[in-house]
């Protein structure tokens, strides 16, 4: 039976989420559909950073920057921590990147609008989270500075719990959607985010969803792990914070506010020979312990051969998921990297 639609992810439900809407949208709105499913399954994806990659006819290929940021605009500059002095969890917070990447992405390149793209994630939340998820499908990004969701971020990460998160922060969200240059000159060529280049040390590790449609559309995303453990928990929204934030030190030279924060970004899509992007038919993402290292060694052989056996590397350390597609079908395949 032909497929005109695929994706491929860890968590099942996240899979269901995009294919969801896939009948009456494209791959970037599954994606985002698939990317808030996650953030509706687990505390702590929709405090974190969102980077993503899409190419096809009449998009070329974009990526999506949504890392998240370095609070602490709007007010004055703390003295910082003493090395003597334990660190509270409220410093390790920062200002999120993911909601508003994903309303980006889906606005710039999606065919639906967010209330319906969030449907599955609001099938699939509870308590609390519910009502973010909700807030966030009405409003966009804009929710996360508004009425008790904004409060409580604050109470949670701001300067009275240690931290240096403002509303300020939270209202400035600026994803950047930017066009991507080709990377080979071989059998095939990929084109990666710039940042998945960046040493990722410190950043939370990553989940993956990778999608595809027999219009053309490929496209994938890196997220923080729904198995990390979180820097803050905040009951009251039923979300957790990722550690992302470098936390001010005496000493030490600091991050200014607004700066973008590490994030890992194992993610791709490749095209056959000419960086044509009708030729475009691969997205691929991969996760894991050590999952960057064996991902640029498996980009280089599929770069150098051109077929997908090449992903087949010895001394597995992470798991690639690959969406293919054609003119007539769709695929996903997994490869041990």
């Amino acid at each position: 039976m032909t497929q005109k639609f695929v994706a491929l992810a860890r968590d099942a439900r996240v899979v269901a989420a995009a294919l969801g809407v896939m009948p009456k949208g494209n791959a970037v709105d599954a994606l985002v559909a698939g990317v808030m499913a996650a953030c509706a399954i687990s505390e702590g994806v929709f405090l974190g950073s969102l980077s993503a990659i899409v190419a096809g006819p009449g998009i070329g290929v974009r990526t999506l920057d949504g890392r998240s940021r370095q609070p602490g605009m709007g007010v004055q500059r703390p003295r910082g921590f003493a090395s003597s002095e334990e660190i509270p969890p409220a410093a390790h917070v920062a200002a999120p990147g993911l909601p508003a990447g994903a309303a980006a992405l889906l606005a710039a390149f999606g065919t639906l609008t967010l209330t319906r793209v969030c449907g599955p994630a609001r099938d699939l939340a509870q308590g609390p989270r519910s009502v973010v998820i909700d807030a966030f499908s009405r409003l966009g990004p804009a929710a996360l500075a508004q009425g008790d969701l904004g409060s409580e971020l604050i109470a949670a990460a701001g300067r009275l719990a240690g931290g240096v998160l403002t509303l300020e922060d939270l209202a400035n969200a600026r994803p950047e959607i930017a066009a991507c240059s080709w990377d080979g000159k071989g059998a095939r060529v990929v084109a990666r985010p710039p940042w998945a280049y960046e040493d990722a040390d410190g950043a939370p590790p990553c989940d993956v969803l990778v999608v595809a449609d027999s219009r053309g559309v490929v496209a994938a995303a890196a997220f923080v792990s729904s198995e990390i453990e979180p820097a803050l928990s905040i009951p009251a929204l039923g979300l957790a914070a990722p550690p992302c934030a470098s936390p001010v030190r005496r000493g030490v030279r600091r991050v200014s506010p607004h700066d973008t924060l590490a994030a890992r970004a194992p993610i791709a899509v490749a095209a056959a020979g000419a960086s044509n992007e009708r030729s475009v038919d691969l997205a691929l993402g991969a996760e894991g312990p050590a999952c960057e290292e064996a991902f640029a060694r498996a980009i280089a052989a599929l770069i150098e051969s051109g077929s997908l056996s090449a992903l087949d590397v010895d001394g597995a350390t992470a798991t690639m998921f690959v969406a293919t597609q054609s003119a007539r079908a769709a695929s996903v395949l997994t490869r041990r990297i």
